[in-house]
């Protein structure tokens, strides 16, 4: 009787009783953020290799380096911009959870994102004298500088590459930092919002699709017709707009400070150092083992998240195929429909597609209804068991197609047409939702409380070393016809490992 009249009044005044407000408006300023952010960062990731080879490279080291030469720095350089985005994001994590906080730490993105932007905008005008063709800027317009300029003109494009590569280091810089706002939009909840907060990572990461949609297709578009300085004039623009959207939306968000950054909790901390001083030896002993304790399970709670996240990696090696391999198994087929001509490397933009409708059906059709029809509660690694699965189904299926296709054709127009490659990218994107969806709930829900920044740091360091693997197997003379059928087996036997290592996970909530 005294418990039961002890729970009714907890249930009258306990807060967690009450259902709280659905962050509309902080989601509304950070969805916008997250589209156009995406937009001007995936824009310039379309056209950055080009821009080195054809623009910024030939403008200002022609007649210092032959062309070979230059397309092999390109390709280098690209690559350094990736990984400096991989550890400026493992630096957010840091930052984020220890000393800035989440917020701080994405006024910085912007800081640096629109500072590099506007930078870069600048260089490139600077360079546009120097590079000939009707469409200035563009790679169909040959570059016509002369190996006999002057030291002042040698001087001006050196100084302008070195603007143009300040530009880009901030931008990488600002775009690692980003990587924290999924935390952050995971920190707008509160712990009686739980089903809120799982479908809020899909919204995230579909708006996210919806500016790589529009950039991936679009930013090439502009380059070929107007040049690269309206391109990154695109580009800068959607990234200020990302920043001024996010600030704009300061008022309505919900912070949490991080460890070393809040006056109360420091204060907190040192007065229970100087009680423990009072204390007796052996109590200051016992004192010491507990935050021995604390910190051996905050160890054991990301060797539990890292033990999920390293099966992934393959996972990533065959997702970033649809980009490489699979547009070079697209060039061998038909890509005409009547006299419409589909360039296969615009079938990665059908799959963005396929992810921005996914995603709603997925949340509010499909889980609902084979929780209801199985009466069992899907949980975060059985959506990325199921979506490995499935990738793997997507290259067995590109393994079958590739069987049909024959010697490299001319002109896009073999004997398979291009619409035979649809098959493969639905169940990628199938694949692309489970994972990646999930994956970013789950580095949220399953990290230590004070480190959520730095596991989803981790979640986004497993795609860098995904794309490091993809390198080495490209480098591997797979026969051709076996090639999809080898790594639909080794994603295969990676399922099994990580099903076994992963099968006593115990979540924390």
């Amino acid at each position: 009787m005294l418990l039961r009249t002890m729970d009714q009044g907890r249930d009258k005044t306990s807060p967690s009783r009450t259902k709280s407000t659905y962050p509309w408006k902080a989601m509304a300023f950070l969805m916008v953020t997250s589209a156009t952010l995406s937009y001007g960062s995936a824009g310039l990731m379309a056209v950055l290799e080009l821009y080195f080879a054809t623009f910024l490279f030939k403008a200002t080291l022609r007649g210092r380096m032959r062309s070979k030469r230059i397309d092999r720095l390109s390709t280098t350089c690209f690559n350094v911009y990736v990984a400096l985005q991989q550890i400026s994001a493992l630096i957010a994590g840091f930052l984020a959870d220890l000393f800035l906080g989440n917020y701080k730490t994405q006024v910085l993105s912007c800081l640096f994102s629109s500072a590099g932007g506007g930078l870069l905008l600048y260089a490139t005008w600077q360079i546009l004298p120097f590079v000939g063709g009707i469409h200035l800027g563009s790679s169909t317009a040959a570059p016509t500088v002369a190996a006999n300029f002057s030291n002042s003109t040698t001087m001006h494009l050196d100084l302008d590459l070195g603007l143009a590569s300040v530009a880009l280091l901030l931008l990488a810089i600002g775009s690692g930092l980003s990587t924290v706002q999924s935390v952050f939009i995971g920190n707008q909840f509160t712990d009686d919002q739980e089903n809120e907060k799982k479908r809020a990572f899909g919204w995230y990461y579909l708006f996210q699709n919806v500016g790589s949609l529009f950039s991936e297709s679009g930013a090439p578009i502009l380059r070929q017709t107007f040049g690269f300085f309206i391109c990154f004039a695109t580009i800068s623009g959607n990234v200020v707009a990302s920043a001024l959207s996010f600030l704009a939306g300061s008022f309505w968000y919900r912070n949490i400070p991080p460890v070393y950054g809040c006056c109360k909790c420091k204060k907190k901390q040192d007065d229970d150092n100087e009680k423990v001083t009072l204390l007796t030896e052996k109590h200051t002993v016992q004192r010491k083992n507990t935050i021995g304790m604390q910190l051996k399970t905050k160890l054991k709670d990301y060797k539990g998240v890292a033990t999920v996240f390293l099966p992934l990696i393959i996972y990533w090696a065959l997702f970033f195929q649809q980009n490489s391999v699979w547009v070079l198994q697209g060039q061998r087929m038909n890509c005409y429909f009547g006299d419409l001509h589909i360039p296969p490397d615009l079938m990665p933009g059908f799959s963005d597609l396929l992810v921005v409708l996914f995603i709603p059906m997925m949340e509010y059709i499909v889980y609902p209804h084979v929780e209801k029809a199985m009466n069992v509660k899907i949980r975060s690694l059985h959506k990325i068991f199921a979506g490995m699965m499935i990738a793997v189904i997507s290259f067995i299926l590109a393994g079958l197609l590739e069987l049909y296709l024959k010697v490299p054709i001319v002109d896009c127009r073999g004997d398979v047409n291009l619409a035979w490659q649809v098959p493969q990218y639905i169940a990628l994107s199938i694949a692309e939702v489970l994972v990646s969806v999930t994956g970013l709930e789950f580095a949220y829900s399953q990290a230590p409380d004070n480190s959520k920044n730095f596991a989803t740091a981790l979640w986004f360091l497993s795609q860098a070393l995904g794309t490091a693997v993809m390198a080495g197997l490209a480098e591997i003379p797979f026969p051709r016809k076996a090639e999809f059928f080898i790594y639909s087996g080794l994603m295969t036997s990676v399922i099994v490992v990580s099903f076994f290592l992963n099968r006593n996970f115990k979540y924390r909530n």
